[in-house]
């Protein structure tokens, strides 16, 4: 979860590069509504923002 698109743009492009899945969240109360939508152990690693508002 990044709210700065170019930051997640970023971190997308690293990540895929290292054959990872990447599922995008522009805020935080997306992230929660994805993660709670997902299967038990559907994540090995969740990356949030720490400063971005969960408006």
């Amino acid at each position: 979860m990044e709210d700065n698109e170019l930051n997640r743009e970023i971190a997308k492009f690293i990540l895929q590069d290292e054959n990872m899945i990447v599922i995008e969240a522009k805020d935080g109360k997306e992230a929660v509504e994805i993660f709670k939508k997902s299967k038990e152990h559907s994540y090995d690693l969740i990356l949030m923002d720490k400063i971005a508002q969960y408006c």
